[in-house]
């Protein structure tokens, strides 16, 4: 896992994440033609590579875009006006979702829990027997808040209630433990950014047939060109049919990025994850720090400051490190460590003895000395 040109940043921010030389090279290799033999034969692969980062053996869509063109195409795609939907909000993200539902004419109903906590099964289960509703919209990890949703439960709690489950997986996607068929799923998203550790550009998504029938079956135009993913299906079958230039560059990168979430094995890669973000959250409490989530992801964590902008800020210029500020209301009061796709121990411990000294230095009551555990509890 080398990187290339440490002089530029370690990003420890919740993406875009640090890219292995490989990936790094894909990216610099000639342009290629979309519509010609070489791009068509990679492009298939990552279709097939996408299908297991997913784990499904179902339908998946790949185009040029960000999560949230993820999140606008499933919402204009399969939410009709009228539709009656309940969005699950855990923060910043899941407030956008329910925005776009919004915008495409469905009607929303919202779940809103304190932010830094995880919605539960049960009082999912409670907020559908009061109504009868078409769709579910969660998110597997939150990353304003770097909350981790049971998604296998919620998702189990929704079909049950007979809704269409569509999941917001931008932060988690190769990083944290993600069934797509065996939780019953019918649609999930992703980008190409965070946890797959790509560059930015590429959005990937899995639909079940119960979405693929919903989708071909509705009764009202899609109010998009790009976002009808109903025009998207048959570029996967034939990448050679043309609706849009895609970005050949990314997407190529992206192709060497997933064959390397193969090559190391999405289990492997969940418990890696796992074990990474357990020892630096334990080392962060440990040494006086406070954890925002009370539901921590293993791909990004969310730490209780007085100052974020000047805890960032000192941990840029005093170590070369980036860290995220909160979003929203909590720009101020948190910041936000990403610790996915390549991340390592050496990135970690770095992180930790730099936001520590930093915090110190700033007057939190944290002790410094704590962040020589890391490497020792990771071993």
């Amino acid at each position: 896992m080398n990187m290339s040109n440490r002089n530029s940043p370690l990003l420890m921010i919740p993406g875009p994440t640090n890219l292995d030389s490989r990936v790094i090279g894909a990216l610099s290799l000639p342009q290629v033609a979309h519509t010609g033999q070489t791009f068509y034969s990679e492009f298939k692969d990552i279709v097939e590579l996408t299908r297991y980062a997913f784990k499904t053996n179902g339908r998946v869509i790949i185009f040029s875009g960000s999560g949230t063109s993820g999140m606008e195409s499933s919402a204009a795609s399969l939410l009709e006006r009228g539709d009656k939907v309940l969005s699950v909000e855990t923060g910043f993200f899941g407030r956008r979702f329910t925005t776009i539902a919004k915008i495409y004419g469905a009607d929303v109903d919202t779940l809103s829990v304190q932010e830094g906590k995880a919605v539960t099964p049960d009082l999912l289960d409670e907020r559908l027997s009061r109504g009868s509703y078409d769709a579910v919209l969660l998110t597997h990890v939150e990353t304003s808040t770097a909350v981790a949703n049971p998604i296998k439960e919620l998702s189990s709690v929704a079909r049950r209630h007979g809704c269409l489950v569509i999941v917001d997986t931008v932060c988690g996607l190769g990083g944290s433990e993600f069934r797509f068929d065996e939780w019953g799923i019918d649609v999930a998203f992703a980008g190409s950014q965070k946890a797959l550790a790509a560059p930015p550009g590429a959005m990937l998504m899995a639909i079940s047939d119960r979405a693929t029938e919903k989708l071909t079956s509705r009764k009202s135009p899609v109010v998009s060109y790009y976002y009808d993913l109903r025009r998207w299906i048959p570029i996967m079958d034939d990448p050679h049919i043309y609706l849009t230039t895609p970005s050949t560059a990314v997407l190529r990168a992206l192709r060497v990025a997933l064959q390397m979430v193969r090559d190391e094995g999405l289990e492997n890669r969940w418990q890696r994850h796992a074990e990474l973000s357990r020892a630096f959250q334990d080392s962060l409490v440990s040494a006086g720090a406070r954890l925002f989530s009370e539901s921590p992801a293993p791909t990004v964590t969310a730490i209780s400051v007085k100052d974020s902008a000047s805890l960032a800020k000192r941990i840029l210029a005093e170590h070369n490190i980036m860290v995220a500020r909160g979003l929203d209301s909590h720009s101020n009061d948190i910041i936000r460590v990403g610790h996915m796709g390549i991340v390592n121990k050496q990135m970690l411990d770095l992180t930790l003895s730099a936001i520590l000294m930093e915090m110190k230095q700033l007057g939190e009551k944290v002790d410094v000395r704590e962040s020589i555990e890391l490497h020792q509890r990771t071993r």
